[in-house]
């Protein structure tokens, strides 16, 4: 009897052994049927009566949420698509139950795709008045709003409200208060920061400001305006759809810019700083682009402008309009002072007290012209910028040149000359100088400075017995030949790049065995 006690006790173990290894893997084959992790850090952001607000960890990739809050036998489900949900209409002054997991999308058939988030009791409370309701922004500056909402039944004639604005939707991000004067559903707020975005609630409170006596309104948005002043003037001299005018910061940057109206006036809003304005001709005619001067039409430099000082909320009025008018014209021609020919893609920068006033590129007969120049002793910039696979090898060359508004000046021709290669090494021979025998062409043989090679150089190789050029030896190796014998080998190797003159330098010479 004890043996067979002893039996069953056995096989009853072995048996629940085996269950409870069955209801583990079970159990870890459903836990890892889920595509997503449950959701943490699950929080009540705002409460109220008859509704509640949470907030918890978005889970990565999750399309949407499904929240659950029970209370007794009461169950409300709310679908989101994102990590935030408000819980209503619920009982007041009742605790629920809340949890949450994400979901396949947002509709009331949507599947479960993770565990239940750990549960979160939370509490109704138990305000006698309705939160305040469609919360409005109706102005707004660059340091404060307006609002207004709808005043909930119940509010007594010594209630009033409190508006919190905050960074974000549950007021706890650089949170402030203002408590109104009156029961008045209105209020206006001021001491802002510029440009920024807050979330705004109003609830209602008792005379005192601090007794709560409604639940909080949804959140509403406010947009703060940036910081701004205003530049304003005229333009006159042009046909003023071909102006635009332009306001530019104390480090040169462009910071906004406008079309003159039919009538030449302007306005240029800026935030508070210090700016000058640039009226600039984008026609096609010889017309001027100036900069304001105050006490004058305009003038052709920034560095003689008037600094113009903006506040916020101000306007700057210039005294007097920027008046264009006709302005200067140079051309001329670029040469290769080598050969006469033409150079193209040649930049011809204008230049007056240090400023670019005018830009040009020589055409394929080297011609160039400069429109809308204002009277000046300029300085002509005249540098070689061929294009892209072509090769650079011209000096940049400048000059002075006197221009008068209104008038076409002549430059005479300039001749641009061809950049010296800056170092020359003859080249080597390597190999043994023995008939039969192939010697080679070594070392490199020119390095231009100053200027970027944006294509290879290409030389051509001739090899000499004695001085005399070997026929067809015309490679950058050779095989010594018997005529070869007892004479002296050299090379001479001719380099050509576009824009430097072409040279030939020769090795030292090598006697043959």
């Amino acid at each position: 009897m004890l043996r067979r006690t002893t039996k069953t006790k056995w096989i009853v173990a072995v048996a629940l052994a085996a269950l409870i290894v069955a209801t583990s893997l079970l159990t870890a084959r459903h836990a890892q049927a889920y595509d997503f992790k449950a959701p943490t850090k699950l929080a009540q952001t705002m409460g109220g009566s008859t509704q509640l607000e949470v907030e918890w960890l978005h889970v990565s990739g999750a399309p949407a949420y499904m929240v659950e809050a029970k209370a007794g036998s009461t169950t409300l489900r709310v679908m989101t698509g994102n990590n935030t949900a408000v819980l209503k209409p619920l009982k007041r002054n009742t605790t629920y139950s809340i949890r949450v997991a994400v979901a396949s999308d947002t509709t009331t058939k949507a599947k479960r795709m993770s565990n239940w988030s750990a549960t979160k009791k939370l509490k109704t409370s138990n305000n006698a008045i309705n939160a305040p309701s469609d919360l409005t922004v109706t102005k707004t500056s660059s340091r404060g709003a307006t609002l207004k909402w709808q005043a909930p039944e119940g509010v007594a004639t010594t209630d009033r409200y409190s508006v919190t604005y905050a960074l974000d939707s549950g007021l706890k991000k650089s949170p402030k208060t203002a408590v109104t004067a009156t029961n008045s559903p209105t209020v206006a707020l001021s001491g802002m920061a510029a440009d920024t975005n807050f979330y705004v609630r109003v609830k209602v409170v008792a005379a005192d400001g601090k007794t709560v006596r409604s639940d909080t309104s949804d959140f509403g948005l406010i947009k703060t305006r940036a910081q701004a002043g205003v530049i304003s003037g005229t333009v006159s001299g042009a046909t003023v759809s071909h102006v635009v005018v332009a306001a530019y910061d104390a480090s040169g940057e462009l910071v906004n810019q406008v079309d003159p109206a039919s009538s030449g006036a302007f306005k240029l809003t800026v935030r508070p700083g210090k700016y000058t304005v640039h009226a600039a001709y984008i026609g096609t005619g010889d017309t001027l682009s100036l900069w304001a001067k105050s006490g004058q039409n305009g003038v052709a430099t920034r560095a003689a402008a008037t600094v113009y000082s903006v506040t916020e909320g101000g306007t700057v009025a210039l005294p007097n309009a920027v008046r264009l008018g006709d302005g200067g014209k140079a051309s001329g021609v670029v040469t290769d002072s080598s050969n006469g020919n033409p150079v193209r893609d040649v930049d011809v920068t204008a230049l007056l007290s240090n400023e670019v006033i005018a830009r040009a590129n020589t055409d394929g007969s080297g011609a160039y012209a400069l429109d809308g120049l204002p009277s000046g002793t300029y300085t002509l910039r005249f540098k070689y910028r061929g294009p892209a696979g072509t090769g650079v090898g011209f000096k940049a060359k400048n000059i002075s040149q006197e221009i008068k508004a209104g008038d076409a000046s002549k430059v005479a021709a300039q001749k641009l000359a061809l950049a010296a290669w800056a170092k020359q090494y003859k080249p080597g021979i390597s190999g043994t100088k023995k008939v039969g025998k192939t010697v080679k062409r070594s070392g490199s043989s020119f390095v231009a400075s100053l200027y970027p090679l944006e294509r290879a150089t290409s030389w051509r190789y001739q090899w000499y017995r004695s001085g005399k050029a070997i026929k067809g030896a015309t490679g950058s190796s050779y095989k010594l030949a018997k005529a070869d014998k007892g004479k002296s080998i050299s090379l001479r190797v001719t380099y050509y790049h576009i824009g430097f003159p072409t040279k030939t330098v020769a090795s030292k010479s090598y006697k043959v065995k």
